[in-house]
């Protein structure tokens, strides 16, 4: 008998309040039953009360065991979940922050490069490929172009063509990574006027 309630109880996985009103209500029954229709004895019926209940109890204990148990997987899974969740905004904002910063301190010394290019009083080019990305306003007063006239220009259309093979020449040992081939030299250029100019240039990559 004890086994049977038991079993019933695991196998309809029945929750603890429902488990706890089940039980009492077939106590009940069987009290109706046994004292107002069978007329059971005395000493039968506190012994099949005493099996009933405690059968009863023990199948309530283990449906009290199981739930508890299931609560607390519950609550440790949503706390896990919670966390992870936790850890992947904190990951997210910590990147985001990361580049926040990075895009700052890039502008920056964006801000700083050009302070100290405008200001120099020598040209200042960067190009790639030889085509123009940036010149200073030094340069407008060297070449005779204007910023935005370089920007649609080569880099060799400024060298004399008496200096272009030397030119080409160091920027190939440039790229090569010749450290022996000196960082200034002196070549000349051609200004928008015509003039021409010696200019000491100081290359790098």
């Amino acid at each position: 008998l004890l086994l049977v309630f038991m079993t019933s109880y695991t196998s309809f996985k029945l929750r603890f309040l429902y488990a706890t009103i089940v039980c009492w209500t077939i106590i009940g029954l069987y009290e109706i039953s046994a004292t107002a229709i069978s007329h059971t004895a005395l000493s039968i019926l506190l012994t099949d009360n005493f099996f009933y209940i405690s059968a009863n109890l023990m199948g309530m204990f283990t449906i009290y065991q199981r739930e508890l148990y299931q609560r607390k997987d519950f609550f440790r899974n949503r706390l896990l979940q919670n966390l992870e969740r936790e850890k992947h905004n904190l990951e997210k904002n910590q990147m985001h922050l990361t580049v926040e910063r990075a895009i700052a301190s890039h502008r920056e010394s964006e801000e700083k490069f050009r302070t100290l290019a405008e200001t120099a009083a020598m040209a200042i080019f960067i190009h790639q490929g030889g085509n123009f990305l940036y010149a200073n306003h030094a340069a407008e007063v060297i070449g005779g172009y204007t910023v935005d006239e370089y920007l649609t220009m080569h880099f060799m259309s400024l060298v004399h063509r008496d200096f272009v093979e030397l030119v080409k020449m160091r920027a190939r040992e440039r790229l090569t990574g010749n450290s022996d081939m000196p960082a200034q030299y002196e070549f000349k250029l051609v200004r928008k006027d015509g003039e021409e100019r010696w200019v000491l240039m100081t290359a790098g990559i």
